[in-house]
């Protein structure tokens, strides 16, 4: 089974959001050298490398779990923190895995 990725974005309290669900997080650091290089890919234009700059640009990863959420935060601050990140979990993903 491959692994699924959906991408969706936000505009709140003029933060642009980039909302991605992970169905699975086997390899959390994966998943932030992944978010990384989408972030890098995102600052080559230059209305989003200036919402970088001002701090207005974040991910927010869904995962099906607590624990998931806990092991993608440290894989993040073990890599030094390098993405503005929130996540959420939803618990009806864990059906789809």
């Amino acid at each position: 089974m491959s692994l699924a990725h959906y991408w969706a974005y936000t505009w709140r309290d003029k933060c642009l959001s980039t909302v991605r669900v992970e169905l699975r997080c086997g390899n959390p650091t994966r998943v932030i050298q992944k978010l990384s290089e989408q972030l890098y890919q995102y600052r080559q234009h230059e209305p989003l490398e200036q919402l970088y700059i001002e701090g207005r640009f974040k991910f927010v990863v869904v995962v099906g779990s607590e624990s998931q959420e806990s092991v993608l935060h440290q894989a993040n601050d073990d890599l030094g923190g390098p993405i503005a990140m929130e996540t959420s979990h939803y618990t009806e993903l864990i059906r789809f895995m």
